[in-house]
């Protein structure tokens, strides 16, 4: 008596190299779809023709994997343009100049004026200044203390809005390579506005200094 061959399993990789031979995809487009969908437990005998719900499974398997590379390509694609647009890794910055701001450490000196500030701040290899951009709002200089930005010595001067959350300004020397892509305020640029951990962070560069201004966001959604 003859005897059906023995049925096999293969993997669901397997039969979707099979389907999508017949579609013209060259290996190295099988090779990386296998290695998207990864080791799978659904299988199908070996020789047989595929069903409509195998079939099913690996359109479904390759639409996931699809998604999955269309959404790294554009987080990478991101990265690039940020890295391109700004090698100082400007969110690194903000991120970092948030972080200080929520500890919000206690100041080191109390003054209501900048010349206190700027003899207390003599390991700096600049001098402090008074941002244009925080002389149109409605503040108050309560003080500062030594911090680093990116691991390079900088000042942060608190201010005390009127009715409103704390303000905490860094200056750093600025870099024009380090810090390229970074708005300058002499050209007519406008600030750069990000919104970290919660956290409204702001980037300018003027009179040769790397500004970051950060404050808290209000009900209101204002800074």
């Amino acid at each position: 008596m003859n005897h059906p061959p023995e049925s096999k399993s293969v993997p669901l990789k397997q039969a979707t190299k099979h389907y999508f031979a017949e579609q013209s995809l060259n290996s190295a487009q099988f090779d990386k779809l296998q290695q998207l969908l990864g080791e799978h437990a659904q299988v199908a005998p070996e020789g047989a023709a595929l069903s409509p719900s195998i079939m099913a499974r690996v359109r479904a398997q390759t639409r996931q994997a699809l998604f999955a590379v269309a959404a790294s390509l554009l987080l990478l694609v991101l990265f690039n343009v940020n890295d391109s647009d700004s090698p100082t890794h400007v969110w690194d910055i903000a991120n970092e100049v948030a972080v200080n701001h929520i500890k919000m450490k206690p100041l080191e000196v109390k003054s209501r004026t900048l010349v206190p500030l700027r003899d207390y701040f003599t390991q700096l290899d600049f001098s402090v200044i008074a941002s244009q951009r925080l002389a149109s709002m409605p503040v108050a200089l309560l003080g500062g203390r030594y911090c680093s930005i990116q691991g390079v010595s900088a000042a942060q001067l608190r201010y005390q809005q009127a009715n409103g959350p704390l303000v905490t300004l860094y200056e750093v020397p600025f870099d024009p390579i380090l810090h390229k892509g970074i708005p300058q305020l002499a050209q007519g640029q406008e600030p750069l506005d990000i919104t970290v951990r919660g956290i409204a962070v702001s980037l300018w560069v003027e009179h040769g200094l790397l500004m970051a201004q950060v404050s808290e966001i209000t009900a209101n959604g204002k800074s």
